[in-house]
Protein backbone atom coordinates (compact mmCIF):
# COMPACT_ATOMS: atom_id res chain seq x y z
CA UNK A 1 0.00 0.00 0.00
CA UNK A 2 1.44 3.14 -1.04
CA UNK A 3 2.01 6.53 1.28
CA UNK A 4 -0.96 8.67 -0.15
CA UNK A 5 -3.32 5.77 0.14
CA UNK A 6 -2.04 5.18 4.33
CA UNK A 7 -2.41 9.13 4.49
CA UNK A 8 -5.60 9.06 2.97
CA UNK A 9 -7.23 6.53 5.60
CA UNK A 10 -5.24 7.82 8.95
CA UNK A 11 -7.33 11.16 7.40
CA UNK A 12 -10.38 9.35 7.11
CA UNK A 13 -9.92 7.98 10.88
CA UNK A 14 -9.48 11.58 12.11
CA UNK A 15 -12.23 12.92 9.91
CA UNK A 16 -14.58 10.25 11.45
CA UNK A 17 -13.36 11.00 15.24
CA UNK A 18 -14.79 14.40 14.32
CA UNK A 19 -18.07 12.86 13.53
CA UNK A 20 -17.83 13.13 9.61
CA UNK A 21 -20.31 10.86 8.08
CA UNK A 22 -18.91 11.41 4.61
CA UNK A 23 -15.55 10.21 5.73
CA UNK A 24 -16.89 6.73 6.58
CA UNK A 25 -17.70 6.11 2.99
CA UNK A 26 -14.40 7.05 1.60
CA UNK A 27 -12.55 5.13 4.49
CA UNK A 28 -14.97 1.69 2.93
CA UNK A 29 -13.91 2.45 -0.03
CA UNK A 30 -9.74 2.16 0.86
CA UNK A 31 -10.23 -0.61 3.18
CA UNK A 32 -13.05 -3.22 2.75
CA UNK A 33 -11.29 -5.40 0.49
CA UNK A 34 -8.63 -5.38 3.16
CA UNK A 35 -11.71 -6.36 6.12
CA UNK A 36 -13.30 -8.76 3.83
CA UNK A 37 -9.81 -11.13 3.91
CA UNK A 38 -9.45 -10.99 7.31
CA UNK A 39 -12.84 -11.73 7.85
CA UNK A 40 -13.15 -14.41 5.76
CA UNK A 41 -10.05 -16.05 7.34
CA UNK A 42 -11.83 -16.27 10.41
CA UNK A 43 -15.17 -17.43 9.65
CA UNK A 44 -16.38 -20.92 8.03
CA UNK A 45 -19.18 -19.25 5.57
CA UNK A 46 -19.53 -15.59 3.54
CA UNK A 47 -23.02 -15.14 5.61
CA UNK A 48 -20.38 -15.02 9.03
CA UNK A 49 -18.50 -13.35 7.44
CA UNK A 50 -21.02 -10.33 6.05
CA UNK A 51 -22.31 -10.19 9.57
CA UNK A 52 -18.65 -9.62 11.13
CA UNK A 53 -18.06 -7.20 8.37
CA UNK A 54 -21.29 -5.28 8.80
CA UNK A 55 -20.57 -4.97 12.68
CA UNK A 56 -17.12 -3.67 12.16
CA UNK A 57 -18.84 -1.05 10.12
CA UNK A 58 -21.58 -0.24 12.43
CA UNK A 59 -18.99 0.37 14.60
CA UNK A 60 -16.57 2.59 13.41
CA UNK A 61 -17.35 5.36 15.14
CA UNK A 62 -16.48 3.50 18.58
CA UNK A 63 -13.52 2.07 17.14
CA UNK A 64 -12.30 5.50 15.12
CA UNK A 65 -12.39 7.25 18.77
CA UNK A 66 -9.77 4.89 19.89
CA UNK A 67 -7.34 6.38 17.38
CA UNK A 68 -5.16 8.92 18.51
CA UNK A 69 -2.08 9.46 17.83
CA UNK A 70 -1.57 6.00 15.70
CA UNK A 71 0.36 6.62 12.42
CA UNK A 72 -0.48 4.00 10.72
CA UNK A 73 -4.78 3.54 10.28
CA UNK A 74 -4.28 0.62 7.76
CA UNK A 75 -2.24 -1.29 10.27
CA UNK A 76 -4.72 0.13 13.25
CA UNK A 77 -8.44 -1.25 11.61
CA UNK A 78 -6.86 -4.60 10.30
CA UNK A 79 -5.50 -5.41 14.12
CA UNK A 80 -9.48 -4.10 15.07
CA UNK A 81 -10.92 -6.40 12.71
CA UNK A 82 -8.83 -9.17 13.54
CA UNK A 83 -9.20 -9.05 17.11
CA UNK A 84 -12.94 -9.12 16.23
CA UNK A 85 -12.76 -11.88 13.99
CA UNK A 86 -10.67 -13.71 16.82
CA UNK A 87 -13.89 -13.23 19.03
CA UNK A 88 -15.98 -13.86 17.07
CA UNK A 89 -14.92 -17.43 15.98
CA UNK A 90 -13.86 -18.28 19.47
CA UNK A 91 -17.73 -17.66 20.79
CA UNK A 92 -18.96 -19.66 17.52
CA UNK A 93 -16.73 -22.13 18.84
CA UNK A 94 -18.14 -22.59 21.97
CA UNK A 95 -21.64 -22.45 21.38
CA UNK A 96 -20.98 -25.26 18.59
CA UNK A 97 -19.07 -27.29 21.05
CA UNK A 98 -22.12 -27.30 23.70
CA UNK A 99 -24.65 -27.83 21.20
CA UNK A 100 -22.56 -31.35 19.57
CA UNK A 101 -20.61 -32.58 22.50
CA UNK A 102 -23.37 -33.04 25.06
CA UNK A 103 -22.60 -35.09 28.18
CA UNK A 104 -19.38 -34.57 29.67
CA UNK A 105 -19.28 -38.24 31.99
CA UNK A 106 -16.10 -37.60 34.12
CA UNK A 107 -18.43 -34.64 35.94
CA UNK A 108 -20.68 -36.70 36.65
CA UNK A 109 -21.71 -38.47 40.24
CA UNK A 110 -23.27 -41.65 40.39
CA UNK A 111 -24.79 -41.24 43.93
CA UNK A 112 -26.95 -37.94 42.68
CA UNK A 113 -30.18 -38.88 42.79
CA UNK A 114 -31.15 -35.90 40.11
CA UNK A 115 -28.90 -37.39 37.03
CA UNK A 116 -30.87 -39.01 34.24
CA UNK A 117 -28.39 -41.78 33.05
CA UNK A 118 -30.53 -42.73 30.33
CA UNK A 119 -30.78 -39.17 29.48
CA UNK A 120 -27.02 -38.83 29.45
CA UNK A 121 -26.46 -41.83 27.59
CA UNK A 122 -29.27 -41.25 24.92
CA UNK A 123 -27.48 -37.13 24.49
CA UNK A 124 -23.74 -39.07 24.29
CA UNK A 125 -24.81 -41.70 21.78
CA UNK A 126 -26.58 -38.94 19.43
CA UNK A 127 -23.69 -36.53 19.80
CA UNK A 128 -21.21 -39.05 19.20
CA UNK A 129 -23.48 -39.86 15.85
CA UNK A 130 -23.61 -36.14 14.89
CA UNK A 131 -19.80 -36.09 15.19
CA UNK A 132 -19.41 -38.77 12.63
CA UNK A 133 -21.46 -36.07 10.39
CA UNK A 134 -19.61 -33.75 7.77
CA UNK A 135 -19.00 -29.87 9.27
CA UNK A 136 -21.86 -28.89 6.39
CA UNK A 137 -24.27 -31.50 7.58
CA UNK A 138 -23.42 -30.53 11.75
CA UNK A 139 -24.23 -26.74 10.13
CA UNK A 140 -27.47 -27.45 8.53
CA UNK A 141 -28.73 -29.80 11.48
CA UNK A 142 -28.12 -27.56 13.74
CA UNK A 143 -28.89 -24.17 12.34
CA UNK A 144 -31.82 -26.17 11.67
CA UNK A 145 -33.10 -27.95 14.93
CA UNK A 146 -31.02 -26.25 17.32
CA UNK A 147 -31.78 -22.17 15.54
CA UNK A 148 -35.20 -23.20 14.15
CA UNK A 149 -34.19 -21.88 11.00
CA UNK A 150 -36.33 -23.10 7.61
CA UNK A 151 -34.54 -24.71 4.47
CA UNK A 152 -34.62 -20.63 2.97
CA UNK A 153 -33.36 -19.01 5.89
CA UNK A 154 -30.41 -21.25 6.23
CA UNK A 155 -29.78 -21.00 2.32
CA UNK A 156 -29.35 -17.25 2.70
CA UNK A 157 -27.05 -17.46 5.90
CA UNK A 158 -25.22 -20.16 4.28
CA UNK A 159 -24.94 -18.77 1.09
CA UNK A 160 -25.70 -21.69 -1.07
CA UNK A 161 -29.32 -23.14 -3.29
CA UNK A 162 -31.95 -24.45 -1.25
CA UNK A 163 -31.49 -27.46 -2.99
CA UNK A 164 -28.36 -27.98 -1.44
CA UNK A 165 -29.76 -27.05 2.27
CA UNK A 166 -32.56 -29.97 1.62
CA UNK A 167 -29.90 -32.50 0.64
CA UNK A 168 -27.53 -31.75 3.27
CA UNK A 169 -30.42 -32.14 6.17
CA UNK A 170 -31.96 -35.21 4.16
CA UNK A 171 -28.22 -36.91 4.14
CA UNK A 172 -27.32 -35.82 7.76
CA UNK A 173 -30.95 -37.28 9.16
CA UNK A 174 -30.22 -40.69 6.90
CA UNK A 175 -27.09 -41.13 8.59
CA UNK A 176 -28.65 -40.06 11.85
CA UNK A 177 -31.22 -42.57 11.27
CA UNK A 178 -29.16 -45.35 10.25
CA UNK A 179 -26.74 -44.98 13.25
CA UNK A 180 -29.76 -44.77 15.73
CA UNK A 181 -31.35 -47.23 14.66
CA UNK A 182 -30.78 -49.90 17.37
CA UNK A 183 -32.42 -46.86 19.92
CA UNK A 184 -35.77 -47.20 18.26
CA UNK A 185 -36.57 -50.68 16.77
CA UNK A 186 -40.35 -50.01 16.21
CA UNK A 187 -39.43 -46.67 14.43
CA UNK A 188 -38.11 -48.91 11.50
CA UNK A 189 -41.35 -49.74 9.96
CA UNK A 190 -41.96 -46.41 9.68
CA UNK A 191 -39.93 -44.31 7.60
CA UNK A 192 -42.36 -42.69 5.65
CA UNK A 193 -42.96 -40.34 8.24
Amino acid sequence: MDKSTKDAINKCLTEIRKGDRESVNTLYDLMAPYIRYIALQYTDNTFDADDLIQDFWRDIFKTAARFVNIGNGYAYLCNAMQKRAEKFRCKNAEQRKVMLHYVDYSGLRYDDENVDFKMAELKHVVGKAIDELSENEKTVLQLCYFMNMSVREIAHKLNIPKSTVGRLKIAAENALRKKLAYLFPDSSDNDDR
